[in-house]
């Protein structure tokens, strides 16, 4: 008695939690996505006893396997709280690719072998695209949490994913330059063998321009052994600069904003999600998820069954959140192909799903299966993160 009390209160709070994500929903998207989320989640479903497999591709062992665990308690979670569709109960099949390349292949094939309609994952950009291979000759479409690398999706029709990708990143640090600080100057310092930087930059500068002109950009490639970085600080300054993209990992960043303040230039410092985990002040980066903010009508209900199941006062990290995220969008699309025979169907049913309330906000997929989406502005105020901006940019496009 006392176990079926638990499992009716379990039920309970679920209900609970997804009525109100409903109601919020039914105010923040249009009619056709809350129709859509409707159907998927809330309509009363037939259990008439099939099953539709979902696949879960994920280093459960290995080197990743660590990193890779919150992305899993993400989409487990979503499974418990949206655990069937169109009539049916939905079933996640597990393959650990191992945190292995020269395997990624061979376990992505036995994942295929499964004949599950979907697959979520992998962690690790050079694992997903390993296993891309596989999954488009199966034509199995697949939806990555974490994985940035443009080239994923682009060189593929059959990934999406539910994070926003680098390129995405970058046109979020020049919306907040130019619409929160009210800048319409940036100066771009990277260092010239970084290529992932150059790509981000290059994406900054284009999106930057065009905000607020071609002539207000000012970029500076440097040679890794450059020590001296004063005649660049000087050429900033002089133009009226106090805004600077610096998309470079964070023990390199520190030096170059370290070079500045002792110098006495004091510029606002962008950079990326690899910040996570700075503690300079006034330094400013970006990142797909706050627990402190309601990002859509998902968030809280998201948040609440977080603390439900792993304890009041719990906080779930921006890995949970994005393969939450990844689950609905995998569902949203078989829901919305009609069933799990055609993977081509799903595969571009995925990328027209609009106003997805997820955890991470409200998710517009484009014709790439990447994700329109805010992104989160953090600035370290008094030694601690704080969002100071939402970003969506693209949004008007």
């Amino acid at each position: 008695m006392v176990e079926y009390f638990n499992m009716s209160k379990r039920l309970i709070r679920t209900i609970a939690y997804t009525l109100l994500a409903a109601v919020l929903l039914s105010a923040l998207s249009g009619c056709a996505s809350w129709d859509n989320f409707r159907k998927a989640f809330i309509d009363p479903p037939i259990d008439d006893g099939t099953v539709i497999k979902v696949g879960v591709y994920e280093p459960l062992t290995g080197e990743l396997s660590k990193e890779a665990a919150d992305e899993l308690v993400g989409i487990e979670l979503a499974h418990e709280m949206y655990g069937s569709i169109l009539g049916s109960r939905v079933e996640l099949v597990y393959v650990d690719n191992k945190s292995d390349m020269e395997h990624a292949a061979e376990t992505a094939q036995a994942m295929a072998d499964e004949h599950v309609a979907a697959v979520i994952g992998s962690y690790g950009n050079m694992l997903s695209m390993a296993a891309g291979e596989v999954f488009r000759e199966a034509h199995l479409p697949a939806v990555a949490a974490s994985c940035t690398n443009p080239l994923l999706t682009q060189t593929n029709d059959f990934y999406a994913r539910a994070c926003y990708i680098d390129t995405f990143e970058a046109r979020g640090a020049a919306d907040y330059i130019y619409s929160k600080l009210g800048q319409t100057s940036a100066g771009i310092m990277y260092y010239d063998d970084n290529d992932f930087a150059k790509i981000k930059t290059e994406e900054f500068s284009t999106y930057m321009k065009s905000l607020i002109g071609e002539d207000h950009i000012s970029a500076a490639p440097i040679p890794r052994d450059l020590e001296d970085f004063s005649e660049i600080f000087l050429a900033f300054s002089g133009r009226g600069i106090k805004s600077i993209y610096l998309p470079e990992k964070v023990d390199a960043a520190v030096q170059i904003m370290a070079k500045a303040k002792e110098l006495g230039y004091d510029f606002t410092w962008i950079g990326t999600s690899e910040w996570k985990g700075i503690t300079v002040e006034g330094a400013v980066y970006t990142v797909d998820f706050d627990p402190e903010e309601t990002l859509s009508g998902m968030t809280q209900s998201f948040l609440r069954a977080y603390a439900d199941k792993f304890g009041a006062g719990t906080t779930p990290s921006e890995a949970v959140a994005l393969g939450f995220d990844a689950y609905l969008i995998a569902i949203i699309g078989i829901r919305e192909a009609g069933g799990t025979d055609n993977g081509d169907l799903i595969a571009r049913k995925i990328c027209t799903i609009k106003g997805l309330a997820g955890a991470t906000g409200s998710i517009t997929m484009d014709d790439h299966g990447d994700p329109i989406k805010n992104i989160i502005i953090r600035k370290i105020t008094n030694g601690k993160p704080e969002t100071v901006y939402t970003a969506i940019p693209g949004r008007n496009e």
